[in-house]
């Protein structure tokens, strides 16, 4: 089974930051007749220019509302920061700087303020990073600042992104539960040290179990077996092995169980196995999300001795097997014999 991220929808960001509209960019005028410094040349918006400009030199953009409406705009931007110099690049980060928040929540923008960490280093990250600290709670639960923030994680020194996770510290049971917060986290979780990420990954085995049962918090889970170091792991299978039968029967349940057998030692796989050989194995196997699991162990490779006392169980129920359209899945995977061939033969009147 995949596991896929939650979609996301998109909304206008506009419609709910309305006075960005008419708030202008500090530093940014009209057009290149003003006297002040700061307009970026070569971004068009005619409409926002009154004057006629005729020494060759395109209008500029003048106000926030412009590039988060306008996705011409918003290309021209993206333009300037990826084919600019390193010279030209810092001017159009500067000239965005005092807007970079509004940006980052609204749906055209958040591509900029992306595009923005990939060209920036050093100091223009630090400049970023100074404008979002504040505001990492509002970008995480937004469905366009969440992808600002992973993609900011992605592309940051793991240092540098302590200002996400001292945002986050004691809210980490509430963001992993999050549609959009999760995907943060597993950012975090993918680039970060696990003493970075100490305090989280302890409310992660804590609530291993109920986190892998969540539409949500179950990628966290998925993550941190993943990414997690070897004892974090052991821990995170320690929790959910009590209930380990019923858990792979569960439509995301099933995605952790299925993680904790690609990622734990070889230790590990076989204490699952166990846990899944005290629960009733048939009835995962025959289970949607189960015959996955089951599937997997059949293609596990281990000397494992409770793998021939799974492969005597599911032999035992072939016909239980078989009635099931999930079963049959697992029929194959464990090469079992049809149930013609297990009916005795009559042969030379014998």
């Amino acid at each position: 089974m995949l596991d896929t991220w939650p979609l996301t929808s998109g909304g206008d960001a506009a419609a709910n930051y309305g006075h960005a509209n008419r708030t202008e960019i500090p530093g940014i005028q009209d057009c290149p007749h003003s006297n002040l410094q700061g307009s970026i040349p070569g971004m068009m918006n005619s409409s926002n220019c009154d004057l006629s400009c005729n020494n060759g030199m395109k209008p500029t953009i003048c106000s926030a509302g412009a590039l988060l409406n306008d996705p011409e705009q918003c290309n021209d931007v993206m333009a300037q920061l990826s084919s600019g110099n390193q010279v030209e690049q810092h001017r159009v980060l500067l000239w965005l700087q005092k807007v970079v928040r509004l940006l980052a929540l609204s749906k055209m923008g958040c591509r900029i303020v992306q595009k923005a960490f990939e060209v920036a280093s050093g100091t223009d990250h630090d400049m970023l990073i100074a404008e979002l600290k504040d505001h990492v709670v509002e970008l995480y639960e937004s469905p366009h600042g969440n992808y600002v923030l992973s993609r900011a994680i992605e592309i940051l020194p793991a240092a540098k992104n302590n200002f996400v996770i001292s945002a986050l510290s004691g809210r980490w049971a509430v963001v992993s539960r999050h549609r959009f917060g999760c995907r943060v986290i597993c950012r975090l979780l993918e680039h970060c040290s696990d003493e970075q990420m100490g305090e989280l990954l302890s409310v992660v085995v804590a609530e291993a179990d109920t986190l892998a049962r969540h539409a949500y918090g179950n990628f966290v889970v998925q993550s941190a077996l993943e990414h997690a170091l070897p004892g974090r792991r052991a821990a995170i299978l320690l929790q959910i092995l009590p209930d380990f039968g019923t858990l792979t029967m569960h439509r995301t349940g099933s995605l952790v169980a299925q993680r904790a057998l690609n990622y734990c030692d070889v230790e590990g796989q076989g204490l699952a196995i166990q846990a899944l050989l005290r629960s009733s194995v048939v009835d995962v196997a025959c289970s949607h999300y189960g015959s996955y699991v089951i599937e997997q162990v059949a293609g596990m490779r281990g000397n494992f001795s409770s793998m021939q006392d799974m492969y005597g169980i599911l032999a035992a129920n072939l016909q239980q097997l078989h009635a099931s359209e999930h079963g049959e899945r697992v029929v194959l995977a464990f090469g079992l014999a049809p149930v013609e061939s297990l009916a005795p033969t009559v042969e030379n009147g014998v």
